[in-house]
């Protein structure tokens, strides 16, 4: 029942946001490298090739995020078993006597259900640190050549302001997807 009802919201949050966000990000970041390499082509070029890199290492390290979702999901799945479990037979606990050895499993599922919570935040909060500073690092490549390119009187201020917001518009589909 629990993986259900933590399933069903899933999938309505992937039909209903994911489906406008896909289409979003899909649509503006076509239209932002395009306008990105009508600035400078090379530029353009430079920022994306770590971008790919992100992108395929988010493949991998996506699949063992998945592992420690589902790894959460069952120890949750299994604590509200139990729980359901307990309540239908409360009374032949009762009659048994066998509150304490029931409180002493339930504890012990709830420090399971805890951990396994905890691991996998752990790493999520890890994953988004990286790629946060890998895309700010990216934002620094930028800030250097396109200085260089300011300096030169390749391009101008505005346009490399310009340019840095393209990307930060670019930026979040790839985070997404990492």
């Amino acid at each position: 029942m629990s993986l259900f009802t933590n399933d069903l919201s899933t999938i309505n949050e992937c039909f209903g946001d994911g489906t406008l966000m896909l289409v979003d990000a899909i649509a503006m970041t076509g239209l932002a490298i395009y306008k990105m390499s009508r600035l400078d082509s090379f530029l353009t070029v430079l920022a994306f090739i770590p971008m790919i890199l992100l992108f395929v290492v988010g493949s991998f390290v996506g699949k063992f995020m998945t592992k420690k979702w589902e790894e959460r999901q069952e120890k949750f799945s299994e604590l509200s078993d139990f729980t359901q479990e307990n309540f239908s037979g409360i009374a032949v606990i009762k009659a048994f006597v066998k509150e304490f050895k029931e409180l002493w499993a339930f504890k012990k599922l709830c420090k399971e259900n805890e951990d396994a919570n905890v691991e996998y935040t752990k790493y999520s909060v890890m994953l988004h640190i990286f790629v946060t500073l890998f895309v700010e690092s990216v934002i620094c490549v930028i800030l250097g050549y396109g200085g260089y390119l300011v300096y030169k009187d390749t391009l101008n201020a505005g346009e490399l302001m310009k340019f840095i917001g393209l990307f930060n518009s670019v930026i979040w589909p790839f985070m997404a997807v990492s």
